[in-house]
């Protein structure tokens, strides 16, 4: 019996040997004819790959080709443009050809496509933009292409890309992206993380590198961004952005805006920049979150207002370019530590850009703004303020609401020389002498003893930015709340007529 068994293991064993022998061969055989083949075809069609081998398993069905590197040159007739690209892997996987269905019905079915270790560099020989990908891996799955039919198929919510390393320079230069890494792990959610970016020149000179107009420099920090499940693939089928939800944590944000040269063209509204976007564009929510802010500006470009801003939290709702919708953005931060804000703005998307805001500022100290007021306009100024409230809503032209605000204690200065755009504070100790006896230097209460609420309105400036269009309404209301009535109107009337 024990020899029967010993028989039965040496004959197995021979088949086993045998057949491992004969797939091994046949292995090397459609081997050597996929690189024959291949060969031929990058030869015939001048396809500038090169790679280290390629291996064939039959029996699994699976293809890998190793070590391939492309190398593409493209140039832009139009523009002599030259774009340059060069594409290296670690490896290239077919994973299971379905070799029966190839034979009986013409049709190369494939579970899976892998990349691995790939590295990607892409730029313009006559311009600045680049791309660069230190490392990628990306698989798709269930992978099929009729010959009969030419049509290809496959599982578009079925995929992985993970991205290292992402670097994006503008073709300009200025403007430079990096993130740590992105990827679409869970179940194609888009997940970005530490992905800093902002402009590469310094601060005071981007306003003279862009031909001497208002600019917004900027630096940012975030943490990560996060999507719901997004189809990569519908995206780049449809041209459409189409997203659930995004949410934004952020480290730190840097904005410098410089006015001190006159706009070459009229600002647009809010609703006719995202009108604008070239896609379609649907993210029913956007969650934000801050650590910090810091806001600067200038106007002259020799003195610099700036405002802190601390922990923010917001969120946009229904953000498209959609026609006549409305996007919803509610923001609440911190000012200068202690001072809380709360703004909501809706936009409409329509010819009119009809717009409303509603801004409320609490536990506020004076002081805290005289870094944002006394370099820009020489004012220094003391207050309690207790809270501020403004309702407003209009259009492209103009906009109408009510204010409010509710303060202790008011003492303004001018500081002499602080600034050379006011001439305020040329004639600082003129103004300091009689100013205590015009400011109000506490809220003004109406005939039933409650704070006074005031109507304002805005004209709107084409040609100066939207923020101040839509800080207008509040401008409005602290002259006439701060200023008796016929100094108040005094100051609105030459605010109002153009400057020649």
């Amino acid at each position: 019996m024990q020899k029967k068994h010993i028989i039965t293991l040496v004959v197995v064993s021979v088949i086993a040997l045998i057949v491992g022998i004969v797939v091994w061969q046949l292995d090397r055989i459609v081997t050597n004819i996929a690189r024959q083949q291949l060969d031929e075809y990058i030869e015939d069609h001048n396809i500038p790959l090169a790679y280290k081998d390629v291996r064939v398993e039959v029996l699994s069905g699976n293809l890998t080709l190793y070590d391939p590197t492309l190398c593409l040159q493209e140039k832009d007739n139009n523009t002599n443009d030259s774009i340059y690209t060069r594409l290296s892997l670690e490896k290239i996987m077919v994973k299971h050809l379905h070799w029966l269905q190839l034979l009986r019905k013409r049709i190369v079915h494939i579970d899976a496509l892998q990349v691995d270790n790939g590295q990607l560099s892409f730029h313009h020989t006559t311009n600045k933009e680049c791309v660069e990908i230190e490392r990628f891996t990306a698989t798709m799955y269930d992978i099929a292409y009729s010959i009969p039919n030419d049509t290809l198929t496959y599982s578009d919510n079925r995929y992985h890309i993970s991205l290292e390393g992402l670097e994006y320079t503008t073709s300009d230069g200025l403007m430079r992206l990096v993130c740590r890494s992105l990827s679409t792990r869970n179940a194609g959610a888009i997940e970005i993380t530490d992905l800093k970016g902002g402009h590469t020149i310094e601060k005071t000179q981007l306003a003279r590198a862009k031909g001497k107009i208002p600019t917004t420099w900027t630096q940012f920090d975030f943490a990560s961004v996060t999507t719901s499940p997004v189809n990569l693939f519908t995206i780049f089928q449809s041209y459409c952005v189409d997203i659930d939800n995004m949410d934004i944590v952020s480290r730190s944000v840097h904005i410098y805006r410089d006015n001190q040269y006159a706009p070459k063209h009229p600002y647009p509204m809010p609703q006719e920049a995202i009108m604008g976007f070239a896609l379609p564009l649907h993210i029913e929510q956007i969650t934000l979150g801050l650590d910090s802010m810091l806001v600067e500006l200038t106007m002259t470009g020799k003195t610099v207002g700036q405002l802190r801003l601390g922990a923010t939290q917001g969120t946009i709702g229904h953000l498209t370019n959609t026609s006549k919708q409305v996007t919803t953005a509610h923001i609440h931060t911190t000012i200068e530590q202690t001072a809380q804000a709360d703004l909501t703005l809706t936009l409409t998307n329509d010819k009119s850009c009809h717009f409303t805001m509603e801004g409320h500022i609490h536990d506020a100290q004076g002081q805290q703004f005289n870094a944002f007021l006394t370099p820009l306009f020489g004012v220094h100024l003391d207050a309690d303020i207790h809270q501020v409230d403004v309702q407003h809503s209009g259009d492209r032209n103009q906009t109408n609401g009510t204010f409010c605000m509710l303060y202790d204690d008011l003492k303004v200065d001018i500081i002499k020389d602080a600034t050379p755009l006011d001439k305020l504070s040329k004639h600082a100790g003129i103004i300091n002498a009689f100013a205590p006896a015009i400011v109000i230097n506490r809220n003004p209460r109406n005939k039933n003893n409650e704070p006074q609420q005031y109507a304002v309105q805005w004209t709107r400036d084409p040609m100066k930015n939207t923020p101040v269009y839509l800080l207008g309404p509040m401008i409005d209301g602290i002259i006439q709340t701060v200023l008796p009535p016929n100094i108040a109107n005094m100051i609105k009337k030459k605010m109002a007529t153009p400057k020649r």
